[in-house]
């Protein structure tokens, strides 16, 4: 398929888009089949990411098609679409679904019932329903109550069925993501991180440096003996130019006792001269280790910490991505390190190598030693100088290019089942050299460059050594000077102009570093809109009247995409002690809302209240402890049970046995502490990286106990059972619907597209178009047969 025109791949393109319903909404895209969709394809929604997958799976027409869950998280309109794609790809080949939605597999030839491992059933939907067995009692928990008798969708209904749960236009979703790593037009995108970048080039090197020194307070005393170390140390190269002029002469007297004695002396000289440098450079070496040491701890530290504080919409930006800040948590403290290390201490020692070497050669010999001076030291120090600056502008061009490379590696790492899958390794392993392919293209020019300064440098170095003997030559012959004296001036002379030649050789380090530290700090300095260390503290549950919740006329659009709404004007009021569902199509603001209420972001205009007071005036660390969050994406942390659910207590300092007694009652609470008793370890058992050694429902329902163990006044759950079979599923909705009861005064708030989650609440909000379309209980919804009865029946089995 590579070789082919490509005129051919786009027609092969375009005919597996058609065959996975496809075709029409990419139509509707921007540039059509040419359009970005973001990194992980974050500018689709959810049921258009499923039909590109099946396009890109159909496109070489394999004989067998394996299908893993392609509906679970899709709302009911965007699982109808992708499962009549499903039904008109699976034709003519051999197709294999793996599915917790029954209606992913009803239409399938032969259905297979696994139970620990072992087939317990299998046959079609209507046989394995009279059978009454496993699949039965899956049909059921699966099914939904649409009223007292089955009603047929009248036409108005079934004309509207897809258009009440239809989503915005693909053209408006792709506007509106979230994610613009890799969108041709995301111009507000790049002047955010322009911005950014702006801020972090202000400070020159000597204010890095001095911001260094000073906010290294505690570790003064280690630069203060560093630095008189190595100012020992670079005057230690004048002491050795002394050295070797009074040592020559010894040299011109005659064969005998005297030459032996004289021999001896200046070698005994030269060795208690060479343990002074040993003693002087270790205490270089161990100072200013510890230094740098304690230079990286502290900036890690802090890079880390000034990421933490950043608001949600901070990494929304293009540039901030987990794998570039990763990446920079990791390089600049490293190259920060470096600097104050080695970089440091070598610069000290040869500027006081240089400066001591040329007033000493002026001083020992004025006449010599200002010519040479005065004609090289000039010219070495220009050399160094421009080609340091080419180095620092060049540095963030490059630096750029290769968090891409890093960026692509880690999308293609973090995907290494789909690249499996589609045996994508070569493809990949090549698009990733031809990006540093790219790179070393760059880079091999801006290096010729510096190598073409250092060039120069380095001849002039060699220029410097023949002017001083072609003009210590003529003033020796000339009697101005002994040969004491020359041998001095011109040692000084040569050391220093040698040195001087190395002090710029250390440039790259010194870009790095400059670029890294002013980076660190302007990402310390930047304060984020949403400030959360101010703010008044305030209890949801103090409030007996008001709306616990208030949305009020609230418009909010993402900072990638300011000119589209996500809610427009929404209004929506919940009551203390209420259980919400909300529920409605992709893109309709659903997360959104779960998103401003943890205060991730702020509303774009209108007003959101929480106990009538607007949270944009609440301390958001108070507000957010007064909350447990569970969403769909579950992430847990490596060690064990008790160290997962302990992190949801704000209160540390609480005993171990009360901390003990908590724990205890929020697995209880969510249904998990019998199944924590069963392990051999209990709740020490140790779940692995992510929760692996945990399954999906077991991972959520420990994020259940997480988020209880706090006792919040308000619980949002988010697609908290969108990933789960149905026995896990009916795990955890017992656990919510258990937590719901046990606090009457708390409030609970459910996100989600199995309405078999939501259908027990005591409102469920129906969002479209970033406005509540309909609200109500489930049986007075299904009632209006209006949209959420159109989303019902999406959503029921027949049989």
């Amino acid at each position: 398929m590579e070789r082919l025109p490509e005129f051919e791949k786009r027609e092969l393109v375009r005919q597996a888009c058609l065959q996975a319903f496809a075709d029409d909404f990419i139509q509707e895209l921007p540039h059509r089949y040419d359009t970005k969709v973001g990194e992980g394809g974050a500018l689709l929604s959810g049921g258009q990411k499923q039909r590109v997958a099946i396009a890109r799976s159909i496109i070489s027409d394999p004989q067998i098609l394996l299908l893993d869950e392609a509906t679970s998280a899709l709302d009911p309109e965007a699982e109808s679409k992708v499962q009549a794609s499903l039904d008109n790809v699976s034709k003519k080949r051999t197709t294999i679904l793996i599915a917790h939605k029954l209606a992913t597999v009803q239409k399938a030839d032969k259905i297979v019932v696994l139970n620990q491992g072992q087939v317990i059933e299998q046959g079609t939907h209507d046989q394995l329903l009279d059978q009454g067995g496993a699949y039965h009692e899956l049909v059921n928990a699966q099914t939904l109550d649409t009223g007292s008798e089955r009603f047929p969708i009248p036409l108005t209904t079934a004309a509207s069925a897809t258009s009440v749960v239809e989503k915005p236009s693909s053209r408006e979703i792709v506007e509106s993501g979230r994610s613009v790593v890799e969108q041709d037009d995301g111009e507000e995108d790049n002047k955010i991180t322009d911005e950014h970048q702006d801020i972090s080039r202000k400070l020159s090197l000597v204010k890095v440096v001095c911001t260094i020194f000073r906010q290294q307070r505690s570790a003064w005393p280690l630069f203060f003996f560093g630095i008189v170390s190595s100012t020992i140390g670079g005057g230690m190269f004048a002491g050795q130019a002394i050295l070797f002029g009074y040592s020559i002469p010894t040299l011109q007297i005659p064969p005998s006792d005297y030459l032996v004695s004289r021999g001896n002396f200046w070698a005994l000289m030269y060795f208690v001269f060479s343990l002074g440098i040993l003693v002087c450079y270790l205490g270089v070496g161990f100072f200013w280790t510890m230094a740098s040491s304690h230079a990286s701890r502290f900036y890690r530290r802090e890079y880390l910490d000034a990421m933490l504080h950043q608001d949600v919409a901070f990494f929304d930006v293009r540039g901030h991505g987990a794998a570039e800040m990763t990446s920079r948590l990791s390089l600049h403290p490293e190259a920060i390190r470096n600097m104050v290390n080695t970089t440091m201490a070598l610069i000290i020692i040869i500027f006081v190598d240089v400066i001591s070497t040329s007033v000493l050669a002026i001083a020992v010999a004025w006449k010599f030693g200002l010519v040479v001076v005065a004609a090289g030291m000039p010219t070495l120090f220009c050399a160094g100088y421009f080609r340091l600056r080419f180095e620092m502008a060049n540095h963030d061009r490059l630096k750029d290019m290769y968090l891409e490379c890093a960026r692509f590696a880690s999308e293609a790492v973090s995907s290494i089942r789909t690249v499996s899958s589609l045996t994508l390794e070569n493809k990949v392993l090549d698009s990733f050299q031809s990006r540093l392919d790219e790179c070393s293209r760059r880079e091999l020019r801006s290096k010729m460059v510096t190598m073409l300064i250092h060039a120069f440098a380095e001849s002039a170095n060699l220029a410097v050594t023949s002017l001083a003997f072609w003009y210590g030559g003529k003033l020796l012959s000339q009697g101005e000077y002994a040969l004491r004296d020359f041998f001095i001036a011109f040692m000084a002379v040569l050391v220093g102009s040698q040195t001087a030649g190395i002090l710029f050789g250390f440039s790259s380090d010194v870009s790095k570093a400059h670029a890294a530290a002013n980076h660190i700090f302007a990402l310390r300095e930047s304060r984020p809109p949403i400030n959360t260390s101010t703010g008044r503290k305030i209890a949801m549950r103090g409030f007996e009247k008001a709306p616990v919740i208030e949305f009020r006329d609230v418009n909010f659009a993402y900072a990638s995409r300011p000119n589209y709404n996500v809610l427009k004007g929404l209004k929506l009021s919940i009551q203390k002690g209420q259980s919400i569902g909300i529920v409605g199509a992709s893109g309709c603001g659903k997360s959104t809302i779960i998103a401003l209420l943890e205060r991730f972001y702020d509303v774009t205009s209108g007003q959101l209240l929480v106990g009538g007071t607007p949270l944009s005036e609440l301390d958001v660390h108070h507000h957010r402890s007064n909350i447990g969050l569970v969403s769909q994406d579950t992430m847990l942390f490596q060690g064990t049970i008790r160290e997962n659910v302990l992190l949801g207590l704000h209160d540390d300092k609480e005993d171990e046995a009360t901390a003990n007694e908590r724990i205890e009652r929020a697995c209880r609470s969510a249904n998990m502490h019998d199944f924590i008793l069963s392990l051999p370890e209990g709740y020490s058992t140790d779940i692995g990286n992510r929760g692996v050694a945990l399954s999906g429902g077991q991972r959520q329902r420990l994020a259940i106990a997480r988020a209880l163990i706090r006792e919040p006044d308000l619980l949002l759950f988010d697609e908290a059972t969108s990933a789960l079979d149905t026995a896990n599923e009916a795990l955890v909705q017992q656990a919510i619907e258990s937590v719901a009861r046990e606090r009457p005064e708390r409030t609970t708030i459910a996100v989600a597209h199995r309405l078999s989650t939501i259908k027990r609440c005591d409102c469920i909000f129906v969002l479209h178009d970033g406005q509540v379309d309909e609200q109500g209980t489930h049986a007075e919804l299904v009632g209006r047969r209006g949209r959420y009865y159109a989303m019902v029946l999406a959503q029921t089995l027949d049989g």
